[in-house]
């Protein structure tokens, strides 16, 4: 598998925003994106979004 930095297309709704922005106060969403998504593929964890916020 190649490393390296990839740009992929994300669409993030405006509750998703909400929660995104709850778990990394400070960041822009553009940087909490980024270490949402990186946290995922570390963890080689898996999340959906829900009313009530993101579960397993």
């Amino acid at each position: 598998m190649n490393s390296g930095t990839y740009m992929v297309p994300v669409t993030v709704n405006d509750e998703q925003k909400k929660y995104i922005a709850q778990q990394y106060p400070g960041k822009s969403l553009e940087e909490a994106l980024l270490l949402f998504i990186t946290e995922c593929l570390k963890n080689k964890e898996s999340y959906s979004f829900h009313n009530s916020g993101m579960i397993r």
